[in-house]
């Protein structure tokens, strides 16, 4: 069992039965079976959607206009956060709330975040291994893809994705690291929210300097 584990995943109305989906694929496994999923709402949670994922023992889930409340205030001093987080601009999709609901909103700072399209198909002993350990860690990708490397300021790692990933402890937040790189990505023109999102992930990644990359053999 873990000690105060949370797990944290950003869900939408289409994706339900995918997320139910990866909770159950998780939940397999003795180590997981108790740990409490946040599910953050993007907003398009209907009540029934919301009553099928609270069929899980252990869930919860973080409505988005209590989330939008505690952010907006939490981002007060870093605008280029604030910015990206309330802009109402199409291409700056609903991903963009993993940056600072996940950790602004949690309750242990210790914190595994999955996406709703994973599915463990075997049980994932590297990850409880470095969760024991508190190591950070994230998902692998099979190139460079979602993370803008042009920009001359802002450093990003390869083959980030965050699918997965792990925040042990509140010191490998950074949230003025994940500004920098918001501010650069911006000063050059970057548009696409999905590499944004991931750019500045990376960036922390790289800045924070502890995380690894899971096996990239193991996790696809």
């Amino acid at each position: 069992m873990f000690n105060d584990l949370e797990i944290r995943v950003l869900i939408c109305e289409k994706d339900v039965q995918m997320g139910l989906n990866m909770v159950k694929s998780l939940r397999k496994y003795d180590q997981f079976k108790n740990i409490p999923i946040y599910f953050h709402d993007d907003g398009s949670l209907d009540i029934e959607a919301k009553d099928i994922l609270l069929g899980f023992s252990d869930t919860y889930i973080i409505e988005k206009n209590y989330a939008d409340a505690v952010i907006l205030n939490a981002l007060k001093d870093h605008k280029s956060c604030q910015r990206y987080r309330f802009a109402n601009v199409r291409i700056y999709n609903n991903t963009k709330m993993k940056l600072f609901d996940f950790h602004h909103l949690s309750q242990t700072n210790n914190i595994l975040c999955i996406d709703s399209d994973v599915l463990f198909l075997n049980e994932p002993k590297n990850i409880i291994e470095l969760i024991n350990q508190s190591i950070p860690f994230y998902f692998p990708d099979i190139q460079n893809s979602y993370s803008f490397c042009k920009s001359t300021k802002a450093n990003v790692l390869e083959k980030v994705n965050v699918g997965i990933f792990y925040i042990p402890t509140k010191n490998h937040y950074i949230i003025n690291e994940i500004e920098f790189a918001l501010n650069d990505l911006f000063t050059i023109g970057v548009t696409n929210g999905d590499w944004i999102e991931q750019s500045a992930w990376s960036h922390m990644f790289f800045k924070d300097g502890g995380y690894i990359m899971l096996d990239e053999q193991k996790y696809r």
